[in-house]
């Protein structure tokens, strides 16, 4: 009887041994006192950063990629902090608080695309002034040369920074604010003209070497997308071409003859888009109205003024 006591006790601490193996829980536990073990950790450390002085001026991005936005521009000799770098088909770029910059590697070299014809031009407070080509899309990076206004420049490259756009020709980078794309859109000088002589040429380029496109006489109507000056004159560039201001009334200006007239028909007179009985019609003015002649245009023999509001026959009023 005692050994089959003994031999229950034994099966029983053999199973009790079994759970604790299962269930992580001993049944000694609870009479005995077993000390804490803690595994030692390994403390994590952010990486140390390290310094780096711009051999150049330097574009950084907003991701470690050529294609992606430039968010800063740096001038050579500054020194920046990274703490991180990345290798990227061949190219190390270190991530700083200015963005991602490349370290080691070059930018590929663009496949060379004209956009079109560039045209180097300002406003007409600072017509005569040339523009700087920088060696960077940065105003603050080294002045290569100049440009004169007129220059005909091949843009190969575009490139959107903090400043704006910039575009790449074979001088260097200039602002695009100070270039113009023959475009048949509204610019900063857009208006509408008129030719005040006879067989005016409109050419494929704003100067006198250029190539005529076609011919235009007296009382030619047009609308002027854009002016630049060059060499001395205005140029305007329309539907047609090119053609220089200096034959050309650019309505709502104070032309060459200007007056003050009065009508003296006693039938309406037509106030037309145009000079020329053939154009369209816009207002009339009645008998004894005042007039105030901005430009007159002589256009097949006859003498045409503007009003401001449109042109009308001077045959029929009296210059006051």
């Amino acid at each position: 009887m005692k050994k089959l006591t003994l031999l229950v006790l034994f099966l029983l601490l053999c199973l009790g041994l079994i759970c604790t193996g299962l269930c992580g829980c001993s049944l000694l536990e609870k009479f005995i006192d077993l000390p804490e073990i803690s595994l030692p950790t390994k403390e994590e450390t952010a990486p140390a950063e390290q310094s780096f002085t711009l051999p150049i001026t330097t574009e950084f991005y907003a991701e470690p990629s050529w294609d992606a936005p430039v968010v800063s521009i740096l001038k050579a000799g500054s020194t920046v902090s990274y703490s991180q770098v990345v290798t990227i088909s061949g190219v190390t770029w270190a991530q700083t608080d200015q963005g991602w910059f490349a370290m080691e590697g070059t930018r590929p070299a663009p496949e060379v695309e004209i956009f079109s014809q560039y045209f180097v031009y300002n406003t007409r407070a600072f017509p005569y002034d040339s523009i700087p080509v920088y060696d960077q899309p940065a105003s603050f990076s080294n002045v290569l040369g100049r440009a004169e206004p007129g220059d005909l420049l091949e843009i190969t490259e575009m490139a959107e920074t903090p400043e704006g756009t910039w575009g790449f020709a074979s001088l260097g980078w200039v602002n695009m604010q100070n270039v113009y794309v023959e475009s048949h859109v509204a610019g900063l000088h857009h208006g509408f003209g008129v030719v005040r002589e006879m067989d005016v040429a409109f050419s494929d380029l704003p100067n006198w070497q250029s190539t005529a496109a076609e011919y235009a006489d007296a009382g030619f109507r047009f609308e002027i997308y854009e002016q630049i000056f060059i060499d001395g004159s205005w140029w305007a560039f329309t539907p047609y071409g090119w053609v220089c201001m200096d034959y050309v009334y650019e309505e709502g200006t104070v032309g060459t003859r200007p007056c003050k007239a009065m009508v003296i028909d006693k039938t309406p007179l037509n106030v037309r888009l145009a000079p020329g009985t053939d154009n369209k019609i816009l207002s009339t003015l009645r008998y004894g109205d005042y007039v105030q002649i901005l430009e007159r245009v002589t256009c097949n023999g006859k003498d045409w003024g503007f009003t401001g509001k449109g042109w009308i026959y001077m045959d029929l009023t009296e210059i006051q």
